[in-house]
């Protein structure tokens, strides 16, 4: 079974329970040993740790690590600080705004995102990216394709996460909250990221920080969480 590795948390000793997201959604488990400096699972620590491993047989209170093999580890001594603070908000909505059933969709995701936030010139997209395919998997699917209030694929300016969508320029003013007006690459960066697609338009640093802002406030008053990495972003 191939899990990643969302938290950890001691339990007896050097033993630890790992809450981990799995194809079959959350899970946790207990590993004998865990924090032990001979540990061959040692490396499960470590947040967003892809591994495939099996359970123990037997009647345990918990279920049991029999055996991990670790196929990568995002986190290293020379990470750099954006590197790690998108690692830390990735982990985060994974494990505080998704229930077990809905991190069944997205596992395919997340596993591809831990792999590309380092090796991709743009991880800021990649974190966006990953970070509607949470809203998705939670209820919150938004329409991508044209104007949530009268449905023109033209002259789209903004965009509403409590509207659903997008808004053109006649719309603009329908909603009750005042749009932030984003430029072309940022609207582009929106529609690819609801739609999971490779990133063909530049998101730059700044703007990312500027949809952490949005994407902050939205969480707080339809998840009521508040998430500590995305201020770290600055």
């Amino acid at each position: 079974m191939k899990i990643i590795t969302l938290r950890n948390t001691p339990y007896k000793e050097k033993d630890g329970i790992l809450d981990v997201v799995s194809e079959d959604g959350l899970c946790s488990f207990l590993v004998k040993g865990l924090y032990s400096e001979k540990s061959k699972n040692r490396g499960l620590i470590n947040a967003l740790t892809i591994a495939e491993i099996e359970f123990a047989d037997g009647n345990f209170k918990n279920r049991v690590l029999k055996s991990a093999e670790i196929s990568y580890t995002p986190v290293k001594a020379n990470n750099e600080y954006d590197y790690m603070v998108l690692l830390m908000i990735v982990q985060e909505v994974t494990l505080r705004l998704l229930q077990g059933d809905e991190a069944k969709q997205i596992f395919t995701s997340l596993e591809k995102t831990i792999n590309k936030i380092k090796d991709t010139k743009n991880p800021y997209f990649i974190t966006l990216r990953y970070l509607f395919s949470v809203f998705g998997a939670s209820g919150y699917k938004f329409d991508p394709s044209s104007c949530v209030f009268c449905a023109t694929k033209h002259n789209l300016i903004t965009f509403s996460f409590n509207d659903g969508g997008f808004a053109c320029r006649d719309c603009v003013n329908k909603s009750d909250i005042i749009f932030p007006k984003f430029n072309n690459n940022q609207l582009y960066a929106i529609h690819d990221a609801i739609l999971q697609k490779e990133q063909t338009n530049a998101l730059n640093r700044e703007e990312f920080i500027e949809f952490l802002t949005i994407i902050n406030e939205f969480i707080k008053d339809n998840y009521g969480v508040n998430l500590n990495s995305l201020v770290l972003m600055k």
